[in-house]
């Protein structure tokens, strides 16, 4: 889904642009960029130095460079007055580093250029100290990030999730401020949020971001037409992604009637309408798996 709307970026030519990532050894977000938008220009943030060699070893094109480092030194060697699409990909939570490394790239941003971040949401148990959840995240991100009306029972669930989303938005749109308080005025730049992704992949997980742009250029992203994408999220409201459970018979019959013309009905069969109904959101976007039976 985020190279869907990748491919729709009208500010620059999609080739023009750089790709920020932190890949691992698999490079998964590297091989879809590179695949779909035919970027080659791109940097691989990877804070195990003394494995380096088996990240130089796994990269899968000659056009990945990798920065072997802590993102919040390393992204500093990334020259952002180029169209960059940065993907800050993280295992863990929200911390003060993270919120560093989203200032860094909202305060280094460019017209037409891209964050996207992703954090581990899961809700906390008390931990062996005697800390609930509430003074683990006052402790991760510091009393003034926390508004006065939170309280524990607002960060269970996808709580959590919500809260994140809110400071990491605050935080940009912060260091954005910042960064064109010393701008002429046809430099300065808008921000607009795109992305307010929650899926559960054995953790809960958020993800958000959206595009920076001249304040004068509003028309360019006019031209993206990003609201015809079901997925797009503007504010609080999250676009939840869930798997549908569904049987490789049951997906075939569903593709079968697809694309659906406009008010066209689906036949669904015996299968769950909610599950079906899902995957017909999201059936050009999920992956296929086949069984093989090795035996």
């Amino acid at each position: 889904m985020l190279c869907e709307a990748f491919r729709r970026l009208r500010f620059h030519v999609p080739e023009d642009y750089q790709y920020v990532g932190l890949g691992s050894v698999f490079f998964a977000d590297f091989r879809m960029v590179h695949r779909s938008l035919g970027i080659s220009r791109m940097f691989s943030i990877e804070r195990q130095a003394s494995h380096g060699d088996r990240f130089e070893w796994n990269k899968p094109y000659s056009g990945i460079t990798m920065l072997f480092g802590e993102t919040e030194q390393k992204l500093s060697d990334v020259d952002f007055s180029e169209p960059t699409i940065t993907w800050l990909d993280y295992d863990g939570p929200l911390l003060k580093s993270v919120i560093s490394d989203i200032r860094n790239v909202a305060h280094a941003a460019s017209h037409g250029s891209v964050l996207v971040v992703t954090v581990n949401a899961h809700p906390r148990q008390t931990n062996e100290d005697g800390a609930d959840m509430l003074d683990q995240v006052r402790a991760e991100l510091g009393n003034e990030r926390i508004p006065a009306k939170t309280d524990l029972a607002s960060l269970r669930g996808w709580g959590l999730a919500n809260f994140y989303r809110n400071v990491g938005d605050s935080e940009i749109r912060n260091a954005l401020s910042t960064a064109n308080g010393v701008r002429v005025p046809e430099e300065r730049l808008d921000y607009e949020q795109l992305f307010n992704f929650q899926y559960d992949d054995g953790a809960k997980m958020a993800t958000f971001g959206g595009v920076f742009f001249e304040r004068e250029k509003r028309a360019e992203l006019e031209a993206c037409a990003f609201d015809r994408l079901m997925f797009i999220r503007h504010g609080s409201d999250a676009f939840r992604i869930r798997a549908p459970k569904l049987t490789l018979r049951e997906i075939a019959h569903l593709e079968r009637q697809l694309p659906l013309a406009e008010g066209e009905e689906v036949d669904f069969g015996p299968m769950p309408p909610s599950d079906a109904r899902h995957y017909i959101d999201l059936y050009r976007y999920l992956p296929t798996f086949l069984p093989v039976d090795l035996m």
